[in-house]
């Protein structure tokens, strides 16, 4: 019994750990995007300075080396957070309600058919895998929810708020996708691949995925 107390109490501190770990990529990542607008709004505020305006851009190039996004690769192999939601059905869920599945987990905007497509182009990639997807969408959506399309049941659609949103997709916006392992794990994030994350994440499911 004392062994099996040992292995529960281990178990929870590494759940707890890794959830810890993504958070700090996500304090890393405001701390940088905070630094960027200030730097931006300082070069705004001194543009008609001929004299002071190669410092600044000297100083924007030096952000850009230390861009949020090679910060945001960091997540991979990371603990996702348990995140909390609520279905259609009005009822509360947590990510950790998927335990013991692959699961891609996609936050979204309900009136993007581009961001949209995405689900379906997912769906075709995974057509015959196990693997569930979570597509997420603010609040606000759930009253909107008869404008959404119906999937199948490999589907599972939830309502977050804007904390939890700006947690899971580091303040870069919507349309963002994870492919989680059956551990919770982080295998892929594609947001932290600029410009070409939608190929980006397609390449991964038609390599990875099995």
């Amino acid at each position: 019994m004392k062994w099996l107390w040992i292995i529960l109490s281990w178990f929870c501190f590494y759940s707890a750990s890794g959830q810890d770990d993504f958070l700090s990529v996500y304090n890393r990542i405001v701390k940088t995007r905070d630094r960027q607008a200030i730097l931006q709004e300082n070069i705004k505020n001194n543009m008609a300075d001929s004299v002071l305006l190669p410092g600044h851009l000297k100083l924007h190039r030096a952000f850009l080396a230390d861009t949020v996004l090679p910060i945001a690769r960091g997540v991979i192999n990371l603990t996702f957070p348990d995140i909390s939601f609520v279905g259609i059905d009005n009822k509360a869920y947590s990510v950790s309600d998927f335990s013991g599945k692959q699961l891609i987990i996609n936050y979204n905007y309900l009136y993007c058919q581009g961001c949209l497509n995405r689900i379906d182009s997912t769906l075709e990639l995974i057509a015959g895998k196990n693997v569930q997807m979570l597509v997420l969408f603010l609040e606000p959506y759930q009253k909107e929810i008869d404008d959404l399309k119906v999937y199948g049941k490999n589907v599972s659609i939830g309502f977050i708020n804007e904390d939890t949103s700006e947690l899971i997709s580091f303040g870069l916006g919507d349309n963002c996708m994870y492919y989680l392992n059956e551990n919770r794990q982080i295998e892929f994030f594609d947001r932290a691949y600029p410009n070409k994350h939608e190929i980006a994440w397609n390449n991964f499911l038609k390599t990875h995925v099995k």
